[in-house]
């Protein structure tokens, strides 16, 4: 492979890392979580606090980066002899310091997290050959390189087309829905979707809030230190005040990997005493606390002292207790473990898995299949 080739493969390995970082940035930007295939981790991955920088995801540092090399490979490509040979020594290093960077984030998400998020596999083995090809063409002895030709402008424009409108066709399936399930009617003598009833998606003991007398409930599983939750949260109670023709309940699914997560569970079982859950959940994801007591502070505006507080959530007898037992139990059954994960319960139809930017669409074919 000639000089000429080996800038033509960087340009193709540049466009496919844009649209995986691209795609794990629209996992972010829309609240959504991306197929990631069985038994992978991409939700507790992106949804773990310290997959930001600077409050920023780093799908998005990893957007910007591919976007460079785009820039660079097809700078290099289109470039005479002279500039492409300084183009492809930045080339080198900076691949080189992406594949440390993403050596690092994959041992820190495989013994730190224990999880595996094949979309930032997938972007780490494209850095990897990146790195491979300068590495190759580096010990490559330097022949004429050939002026690009029109079939190579071609290629760049149809790598530009191709990642942007599979970002587009991604973006509008993903907010249309897919892959999450189509709401449809249940016959009254039909068995439980999911194997279980509406009754122990939502049981009597749930935190709900919303107008009293509408047919759907919009339940959220959620991390009261997930920052996805936190976005998910923002935009229910947001769409709760524009539209009143569901609830939305909140259960609790304290990932392992968050410290904070089951203490802010917890306390918030305390708030909810006090008629202030959603007020204490609005505060917790507002707050940047990193402690036990710092989150026992908020506690304290709602009359619950922080001394009080401490003793209650260390006593595994106190009833505060119940509501994280009930959800573990719930859960557990429906083999959860991202956050957030939401379902629509609507009378007269089966449990359906939402998100937050489909759910708008969801309550209106509802509405519509009810005329």
């Amino acid at each position: 492979m000639g000089n000429s080739g080996f800038a033509r493969f960087n340009v193709v390995l540049s466009f496919v890392g844009l649209y995986i970082a691209g795609m794990l940035s629209m996992s972010h930007l829309m609240g959504i979580q991306l197929p990631c295939g069985t038994g992978s981790g991409c939700g507790l991955v992106t949804n773990d606090r310290r997959s930001f920088l600077l409050g920023i995801p780093i799908a998005y540092y990893g957007l910007a980066a591919y976007l460079g090399f785009v820039i660079l490979s097809t700078a290099r490509l289109l470039a005479q002899r002279r500039g492409g040979v300084s183009l492809h020594r930045v080339g080198y290093l900076s691949s080189f310091l992406g594949v440390l960077v993403s050596i690092g984030l994959t041992l820190y998400s495989t013994r730190v997290l224990h999880a595996v998020c094949a979309w930032c596999i997938g972007s780490a083995i494209t850095m990897s050959l990146l790195l491979m090809s300068h590495a190759l063409e580096a010990g490559t002895p330097r022949g004429p390189f050939v002026r690009p030709t029109r079939s190579d402008r071609f290629l760049i424009l149809l790598l530009a087309g191709l990642v942007g409108g599979g970002l587009a066709y991604s973006a509008k399936g993903l907010e249309r829905g897919v892959p999450i399930d189509r709401i449809t009617r249940k016959p009254a003598a039909e068995a439980p979707h999911l194997g279980l009833s509406d009754e122990e998606l939502m049981p009597a003991s749930v935190h709900i809030q919303g107008p009293s007398d509408a047919k759907t409930i919009l339940v959220m599983f959620g991390d009261l230190t997930c920052p996805v939750c936190q976005d998910a949260f923002g935009r229910l109670t947001e769409l709760l005040k524009r539209r009143h023709d569901f609830r939305f309940a909140f259960r609790h699914l304290p990932l392992r990997m968050h410290p904070l997560a089951r203490p802010a569970a917890l306390l918030s079982e305390l708030a909810a005493e006090k008629g202030k859950f959603w007020e204490f959940a609005r505060d917790v994801y507002a707050s940047d606390t990193e402690s036990e007591a710092g989150l026992r502070k908020l506690l304290e505006p709602y009359g619950v002292p922080a001394s009080e507080a401490r003793r209650r959530t260390a006593n595994l007898n106190d009833s505060v207790f119940g509501q994280l037992a009930l959800d573990d139990a719930e859960t557990e059954k429906l083999k959860l473990d991202t956050t957030p994960t939401l379902y629509l319960v609507a009378d007269g139809f089966y449990p359906a898995r939402t998100s937050a930017a489909a759910l708008e669409a969801m309550l209106d074919d509802v509405a519509k299949q009810r005329r």
